[in-house]
């Protein structure tokens, strides 16, 4: 695994190294003492979540979960190709409301690491696109949030007009003007 320090403090993109014979390839996608060492993240994973969505400009998101419940995740594509996005909410940061995008697909052998105190959701650039999700804490309904995808403070482009999103996540308010983040 190789890791690269994105525009977000804490936050990576990891390379993954298969290896490969005439058989196909293999690849480790999660190592904790690896992983830690690269990032500081000494939390073990708690979930790890798949997502398909079925069309094509579809947005998931932007999630992320407040104390007792903050979420570090490592966030890698299966299968399709997706515009990956997260932000960073953390109150003290010095990238505070930084916004990162990467484009991901399910043959580029890369995933991200977010730290806990970001927001991330993803817009589909194909049809039939899997996202899995690796949560360094068990979801919890009370402490889970959203921030709206069009959201002006934020001004994130999605490379395509949005083809389907839920209500929930279309109807959030956008953020005050004086959102001061959230505390870690």
């Amino acid at each position: 695994m190789k890791f690269h320090p994105l525009e977000i403090d804490g936050a990576y993109l990891i390379e993954f190294t298969p290896h490969g014979d005439d058989r196909g390839s293999f690849t480790r996608v999660f190592c904790a003492d690896t992983i830690s060492q690269n990032t500081g993240f000494k939390s073990p994973l708690k979930n790890v979540n798949h997502s398909i969505t079925t069309s094509k400009g579809s947005i998931r998101g932007l999630r992320y979960q407040i104390a007792p419940a903050l979420e570090a995740k490592i966030i890698r594509c299966l299968k399709g190709s997706a515009y990956d996005v997260f932000v960073d909410l953390r109150q003290d940061s010095k990238t505070f409301m930084q916004v990162v995008t990467n484009e991901f697909s399910g043959d580029d052998n890369k995933a991200v690491f977010i730290p806990e105190g970001c927001a991330h959701g993803f817009q589909t650039l194909s049809n039939n696109t899997e996202i899995m999700y690796m949560t360094s804490v068990n979801y919890n309904k009370e402490c889970e949030r959203t921030v709206n995808y069009s959201d002006p403070l934020l001004n994130i482009n999605f490379p395509l007009e949005v083809s389907d999103i839920s209500e929930h996540d279309k109807n959030i308010p956008f953020l005050d003007k004086d959102f001061k983040g959230i505390k870690i």
